[in-house]
């Protein structure tokens, strides 16, 4: 059925409005067609977009069980890839440690420090100030996080096998920053609110070692210190992924943890005792790849290496790239193939 319409009318719905040269109604009546119009390539576009999530949701769905799926996998190379504990990194070795350093930190130095600090000249304190701010996890973990579920959402089946590489180094190392920082934070906010040590701002009026457990209170939360935690469980991850870079990532993440002492907000024991549990958590965590061959290998010697060469990894990381920025590329060879 053809519906003929008069010159300078339209249709909405099932009856016709006609809208004629000398109509007062005329700019309304096209103003409300125009938004009518505005408001159905709207509803188009939000479908489109809710299609497309639901999609990449899919996706991301389907490709994280795959991982999970290989690394249940690995799990029959665990007994035959298990190394000892090199001597000193065991755990009653690494507790030895830690009782050591801290002890000694306590009765050395940690009463020293508050009034040292007070005599140290203005300039220092807005330096490392900016600097502390380096020790706070959220970065770490956004970074990280994000980078993984945006390699996740990926349609790695489209990819070139070199850049498949690249996105499966980038998920598994960027999930492992992910998961030693966000375990170390985790078990560092457990102890600090349960061991209940004094801050140094009440050093006047308690002093250095005032411990008052399961106070629960924000004042006493000064062992371990968090910051620290995290930005060595960061850097020993970083060192362990980037061997070449080791020296210069543990030392920038040494004046991170020290920054905590200078602002005044631990004591140098606190300080030590979350290098400790921050950098434990992820050699931890990087053992237990290494068994199964995720990321990590062991040497003949029994040290910790990244399971792809410098080459291979440039190479991936390289070609991942590349489809990320013409993805469209990719997919036209991927078809043609088939």
């Amino acid at each position: 059925m053809v519906i003929n319409l008069p010159l300078g009318s339209t249709l909405t719905g099932d009856r016709a409005i006609s809208i004629g040269a000398g109509d007062e109604s005329a700019p309304y009546l096209r103003k409300e067609l125009r938004g009518t119009s505005q408001g159905g390539a709207r509803a188009k576009a939000f479908g489109q977009a809710a299609s497309w999530g639901k999609a990449v949701l899919e996706r991301m769905r389907l490709q994280f069980k795959q991982v999970l799926s290989l690394m249940r996998s690995r799990r029959g190379r665990v007994s035959r890839l298990r190394r000892p504990l090199p001597e000193g990194h065991k755990p009653q070795d690494l507790a030895a440690v830690l009782l050591m350093l801290v002890g000694l930190s306590i009765v050395l130095f940690d009463a020293m420090v508050p009034p040292w600090l007070e005599q140290m000249p203005d300039g220092y304190g807005p330096l490392f100030r900016h600097i502390t701010d380096l020790g706070k996890s959220d970065w770490m973990l956004s970074i990280s996080g994000v980078l993984f579920l945006a390699v996740l959402a990926q349609n790695h089946a489209v990819m070139a096998m070199r850049a498949r590489l690249g996105a499966h180094i980038v998920m598994t190392y960027a999930g492992f920053v992910f998961v030693s920082v966000l375990g170390s934070g985790l078990l560092a906010v457990i102890l600090k609110w349960n061991i209940g040590r004094a801050r140094p701002k009440l050093y006047e009026t308690v002093g250095p070692v005032h411990f008052d457990p399961f106070i629960w209170h924000g004042k006493f939360t000064s062992l371990p210190s968090g910051h620290s935690t995290s930005v060595a469980a960061c850097a020993v991850a970083l060192a362990l992924i980037f061997p070449t870079y080791r020296r210069l990532i543990l030392v920038l993440g040494f004046w991170v943890a020290f920054s905590r002492i200078m602002v005044g907000a631990h004591y140098p024991s606190d300080v030590i005792a979350g290098v400790l549990l921050g950098g434990c958590v992820s050699y931890a965590i990087a053992r237990w790849m290494a068994r199964r061959q995720i990321g990590f290998k062991y040497c003949s010697d029994g040290n910790i290496v990244p399971a792809f060469g410098s080459t291979s990894m440039a190479l991936g990381l390289s070609a991942f790239a590349e489809h990320v920025r013409t993805p469209s590329k990719e997919k036209s060879k991927t078809k043609t193939a088939q």
